[in-house]
């Protein structure tokens, strides 16, 4: 049943166009998961006919890695909610034990973020191994989910060759060692294509590490989820959405999983792994073709101009 009561109102993070902050303080680290509020852009004015988009990123990164793209998504669907979650280690929930299985994690968030998750069923949008949590929670709790996009994600189906680009490993484990500016500017210049000389970017996720520093535990047990994670059986409608030139994840591996569920998928041509970061106008078209198709809602036919053509469909 859909929630009637908007979420409160959240005040700004530190960077103007990210997405709103949540917790007044950090929680304790033994503290049991308790429901607090998640990050909400705002709230529809019409509940009835709007979706509920939830946004989960992936290894070691936590609501603000999301940059504009929640303010753009709303933007774009201006009717629709849209929350972002953060997975435990990580962003406001950074003392928290990260536990090293999908399926805990997807439980921990259910439980910690119950009150923001009532309007349901829920709209998951999603990237890399937030892919994995997404498939596990269609999988198990089917009525609490709509649908689902995942944008460069893996699984066991694939070889570990093309689960991490030759290199990438290394990469990360090298920036493990590293100071927290080299770190972040590994990240940004594995994760995008268009950014990799982007200096206060890398400077800003330098900060947020710094205010909310993920711990190398927290990353361990995230690498060690993604690397067992299996899918298993999905009913609801799916978009997959991959880059020819990831330099993280071979595209590989969202073909591999939209064979496995005989799933929806659009291929980007040049961005990198982070295609909201690169491409956050062709990732809103696919959003707008994909629901015209699945809903058949003449009034999201309107695209922008300039987005990248698609390769494929499957």
């Amino acid at each position: 049943m859909m929630n009637t009561t908007p979420p409160e109102p959240i005040e700004s993070d530190t960077h103007s166009q990210a997405v709103a902050s949540t917790a007044s303080s950090a929680p304790r680290p033994e503290a049991p998961p308790q429901s607090e509020p998640a990050d909400t852009v705002s709230s529809p004015k019409n509940r009835r006919q709007s979706r509920h988009w939830v946004l989960l990123r992936g290894l070691s990164r936590d609501t603000r890695h999301w940059e504009a793209f929640p303010e753009q998504l709303q933007q774009a669907f201006p009717e629709d909610r849209v929350t972002c979650l953060n997975l435990p280690g990580t962003g406001p929930n950074h003392q928290f034990k990260s536990p090293a299985r999908i399926s805990q994690m997807v439980d921990w968030l259910r439980e910690h973020y119950a009150a923001s998750l009532k309007q349901q069923p829920l709209h998951l949008l999603t990237i890399s191994m937030g892919g994995m949590l997404a498939a596990d929670w269609m999988h198990r709790f089917p009525e609490e989910v709509a649908a689902s996009v995942m944008i460069n994600t893996s699984s066991q189906l694939s070889p570990l060759s093309e689960r991490m680009r030759s290199g990438t490993l290394w990469a990360f484990l090298k920036g493990l060692l590293s100071s927290v500016t080299k770190r972040e500017q590994i990240i940004v210049e594995r994760t995008s294509n268009r950014h990799t000389d982007n200096a206060d970017l890398t400077n800003r996720w330098r900060i947020y590490q710094q205010q909310q520093p993920v711990s190398a535990s927290t990353i361990v047990k995230q690498l060690f989820a993604a690397s067992q994670f299996q899918p298993q059986a999905i009913s609801q409608p799916l978009l997959l959405l991959a880059s020819r030139q990831d330099r993280v994840v071979n595209p590989k591996c969202s073909e591999t999983l939209a064979d496995f569920w005989s799933a929806d998928l659009r291929m980007h041509k040049s961005a990198g792994h982070d295609i909201p970061l690169d491409d956050s106008e062709w990732l809103l078209t696919q959003l707008q073709l994909w629901l015209e198709k699945n809903e058949g809602n003449t009034a999201l036919s309107q695209t922008k101009d300039g987005a990248e053509t698609i390769e494929g469909v499957v």
